[in-house]
Formats: C-alpha cells, structure tokens, sequence
C-alpha cells in the first residue's frame, strides 16, 4: 500500500506512541521479574524477556538486570545467571517488597525507584581531539615494524604515495594558516577590545596639579582641590 503523506504521519504517531507502551511494558516486567528473582532464584524469564526483545536496546536491558534485578547477562552463553552475592546481600522482605521498591522507593528517606531500563544506554564518547604528527608518527612506526617482519607484506605504490604527501603536505599548511589567522584575529579583538575601554574619569574635585621644588632632591607631587 502507497501510504498518502497525512497517513504516514498517522502511522508515525502510532509508532510513537506504541514505542512509549512497549517501553513502560518492558519496565514493569522487569520489575516484576527481579521480584520472582529475588523470591526463587530463577533467571529463566530474563532469558525469555531477552529472546523476545531483538532488534531493541537489549545492552540497556541487561544493565538494568544487573544493577537491579539481581542477574548478569554472560558474554559468551548470551544468557542470564543469578547474581547470587546480590541476592544474598538483599535486605528486602520477599519479591513483593523488592517490586514496591523497585516501583517507588523509599520516599520517606529519599531514596529513588529504579531507574528506567532505557535511561541507561551506553553514552557516546567525546571525539578525541587528533593529535597529526603522533598519528604519522605511529603509523610510520607501524609501517616499520611490519617491513622488519615477516608477518605482512608492504606494498609502496609510489606515485601514489607521493601524491598522498603532498596531500597531507596542503592539509597541515592549511590548518597552519587558519591557525596563524585565527591568533591575529583574537590579538586584534584584544587590541581593540583596549581601546574601547574609557578611561577612569578623573574626579571633578581635583582642580590641578602642582609640583613643590622646594626641595630639589625630592619633588612632591600635589593634587590641589576645586
């Protein structure tokens, strides 16, 4: 079907809006789970709750379980155990009360529900600043090391190769110069920003200035009121 543009946004809409209750759904059966954990030790449905969820924010989920509901996802089964230690360590009452917590807290002594499973996707690294000569420097130090060895081939293309210089040769020029004009300019913003500054008023009360000679060794230098 051809979807017109105002049955799109529809569509749109209720994607959305589905999104929000398959999100809170997976919440609450989370939560839930943790106290069935929590009372019999069994990770099983943590395992079905994974199955089912592919193609969403299933690393989200398995950090929740862990700081939460008492499992860990292992690496190499892709399947949960029982955090055994943190089960133990538990000062809950039973499952029941582990889901109040869960859900509410302890809102008499300031302590949070848990936090949304969805709120704890990985965040994204800052970009690393790149630092040109120690990358040509390692790459060149890797070049040797496999020439020297004999685990790779090299393979120079040379004119390629120079072509690749003088490439890399107009790149650091360029970035040289926008950073030689990017130091004037602020040099010139201070410069002017300087002479923008007014200068302190001087105090309407002072009428002149006179120096006393009197004493040739050691003129003093006297402000004289309006």
């Amino acid at each position: 079907m051809f979807l017109t543009k105002d049955q799109i946004g529809e569509k749109i809409t209720a994607i959305s809006g589905a999104k929000k209750s398959l999100r809170d759904d997976i919440q609450s059966v989370l939560i839930s789970i943790a106290g069935h954990v929590y009372d019999h030790g069994d990770v099983t449905m943590y395992n079905n709750l994974y199955n089912a969820t592919k193609g969403m924010d299933r690393t989200s989920i398995a950090r929740w379980i862990k700081a939460y509901g008492f499992g860990t996802l292992q690496a190499d089964t892709g399947s949960f155990k029982l955090a055994k230690k943190a089960r133990d360590e538990g000062h809950f009452a039973d499952g029941a009360d582990v889901v109040e917590f869960l859900t509410v807290g302890y809102p008499d002594n300031n302590v949070e529900p848990a936090a949304d499973w969805w709120s704890l996707a990985p965040k994204a690294a800052a970009p690393k600043d790149i630092i040109v000569d120690k990358a040509i420097d390692n790459q060149v130090k890797a070049w040797t090391k496999a020439y020297d060895g004999i685990e790779k081939d090299v393979i120079v293309n040379m004119d390629a190769c120079i072509a690749s210089l003088a490439a890399a040769h107009a790149f650091i020029a360029r970035v040289q110069r926008n950073n030689e004009i990017a130091a004037e300019d602020a040099a010139a913003e201070a410069a002017q920003a300087l002479n923008d500054t007014p200068l302190a008023n001087v105090s309407d009360k002072i009428k002149d200035m006179v120096i006393d000679t009197r004493n040739e060794e050691a003129p003093t230098m006297h402000m004289v009121a309006a």
